[in-house]
């Protein structure tokens, strides 16, 4: 049964060999269950198959989940940070400029947020 397995299988030429190899209808009976059998077989492979990659594609899913969570909760943690350092630099920034302009220093074409 391994020529079933094989990528370059043709129907035709097994059909031609099987005939060819067989001699009475007790042979092709013979083979007829033969290829049932594995007919069953790989029916049975493929059932678990798909079950196994369906359990795998939901544990991946719960864990998309949890690290969607995860980067959901970080990108408020670090959009709290910013808003932090902003108002920290907010406060520096406008109190170290005041400073500045009231010494009358010049700076040039620099920016000050």
């Amino acid at each position: 049964m391994k020529e079933f397995d094989d990528f370059n299988f043709s129907v035709e030429k097994y059909t031609k060999d099987l005939t060819r190899e067989c001699v009475g209808g007790s042979d092709l009976q013979q083979r007829k269950k033969e290829i049932e059998a594995y007919n069953e077989t790989t029916a049975a492979t493929l059932k678990q198959t798909c079950k196994k990659n369906y359990m795998e594609f939901i544990q991946t899913a719960k864990e998309i989940s949890h690290l969607e969570s995860e980067m959901y909760q970080l990108s408020h943690i670090l959009i709290e940070q910013r808003n932090i350092l902003a108002t920290m630099t907010d406060g520096k920034t406008s109190s170290h400029l005041k400073q500045r302009v009231w010494s009358g220093e010049h700076y040039g074409d620099e920016i000050w947020r």
